[in-house]
């Protein structure tokens, strides 16, 4: 029999964001990123935390895989994004995924408690479109999979 080839998967990401209009922005960043990764969206920790858990309790990991990366917002509504990345780290079943945190903040000391609560990263929000494409294209190539190829799609 010959080789194998190994099919990568796609990246998967859970987007943490309780605004539409920024959720819209990271979606159209991620469009444009090639090989496109797969996104779920949750509008609270609440729902994040249902999905993740969900998925956590189907046993088929090939069928209902978990993401390979959180995308959160650290402002979400009266709840906030970095109770959300607490919980998460601090489970065993979700210790793989990584979270990147979205702040708004250049404040050292919100910058520092976004990484104290166990994020991998903690990116600032840009305010052009094209600065948001490069962070996130970034953020797919360095925590969803090291060997994956990213391109940018015009």
């Amino acid at each position: 029999m010959g080789e194998t080839e190994k099919i990568k998967e796609p990246c998967r990401a859970l987007l943490l964001e309780d605004n539409d209009d920024e959720a819209e922005l990271v979606e159209r960043a991620l469009r444009k990123i090639d090989p496109k990764p797969v996104l779920s969206r949750a509008r609270s920790a609440v729902e994040a935390q249902k999905y993740l858990n969900d998925l956590a309790a189907c046993p088929d990991r090939t069928l209902f895989p978990l993401p390979h990366i959180i995308l959160v917002d650290v402002r979400l509504g009266p709840e906030s994004g970095l109770d959300f990345v607490s919980w998460c780290k601090g489970r065993a079943q979700f210790a793989s995924i990584s979270v990147v945190v979205f702040t708004g903040s250049n404040y050292p000391q919100a910058l520092n408690t976004a990484r104290n609560s166990g994020a991998d990263a903690v990116e600032h929000k840009p305010v052009a479109f094209n600065e948001l494409i490069t962070i996130v294209q970034r953020i797919v190539k360095r925590w969803c999979d090291p060997a994956l190829e990213v391109a940018f799609v015009a």
